[in-house]
């Protein structure tokens, strides 16, 4: 128990002092009365200004962000990341690995996830955020299919399985995870962003509780094959709606990206 405690405590540890690195916002500096980014200062205030019109989540205006904003939170869940982070195991011992193999190909899986999360902390503001939603979800298709297609075969006894999941992976970890949230805390005016965020949180948690309801009985009756290709299915509708709806907010202002998607609001 000492040992699991333990354990949790390091990660809040790490992140109370990487805190202290993270920069202070222009809004901050504004409201301390900071000197530092008068470019800015009248922008932020006309946007200021803006907030007494009261912007609700039932505002027309809206309704695009919004849906945008929970699209690509309950797409994110329905890519089958959970399953394999929380079910790995379980897929790999289905494909005849042993126990111990399983464990140690999900430790491997951890790796490659928290590594190619810092990839994409690295390029997002370099490639942008659809280019490396694009490149990622082409990857996470690819993938998916492949190992449906060796579950289908029965060849998934190969390290193949292990190849194209680990790819999965790292596609994942470098675009759809933390782009999501990155573009769900953009594409909303300041004035209702902290509502419009919760919002589109509560859909990914509910699609998160819709999964797990149903993806254990499609892995026993429709079979490994089939829900990675319904996985690898919800990755092709993200692709297409990041390719046709999304628009891209590299290097624009949050003032910049309420007239992006909320003209006129």
């Amino acid at each position: 128990m000492a040992a699991y405690v333990f354990a949790m405590v390091i990660p809040s540890l790490l992140f109370i002092i990487l805190l202290i690195k993270i920069p202070e916002s222009t809004r901050w500096l504004l409201t301390v009365q900071s000197k530092k980014e008068q470019n800015k200062l009248q922008t932020i205030s006309s946007s200021a200004i803006n907030e007494t019109l009261k912007l609700s989540l039932q505002s027309k205006s809206l309704r695009l962000p919004l849906l945008i904003g929970i699209l690509l939170a309950v797409f994110q869940q329905f890519s089958g990341i959970n399953a394999i982070i929380y079910y790995g195991p379980s897929i790999f011992e289905s494909a005849g690995m042993g126990k111990d193999d399983a464990l140690i190909f999900q430790s491997i899986i951890g790796i490659i996830n928290l590594v190619f999360t810092f990839i994409a902390i690295k390029t997002a503001d370099k490639l942008g955020r659809k280019p490396l939603l694009l490149i990622g979800l082409s990857g996470m298709i690819i993938s998916l299919f492949c190992c449906g297609f060796l579950f289908y075969n029965a060849s998934s006894h190969t390290m193949l399985l292990l190849f194209f999941i680990v790819l999965f992976i790292a596609c994942f970890a470098m675009s759809v995870g933390p782009v999501t949230w990155i573009l769900i805390n953009e594409i909303f005016p300041n004035e209702v962003r902290a509502k419009a965020v919760a919002a589109c949180t509560f859909a990914l948690w509910a699609a998160v509780w819709i999964f797990f309801q149903f993806f254990p009985w499609m892995l026993k009756n429709a079979g490994a094959a089939f829900t990675f290709w319904l996985f690898a299915f919800f990755c092709l509708l993200n692709l297409l709606f990041t390719w046709r709806i999304l628009k891209e907010t590299k290097n624009k202002t949050l003032e910049e990206l309420g007239e992006i998607f909320t003209p006129g609001h």
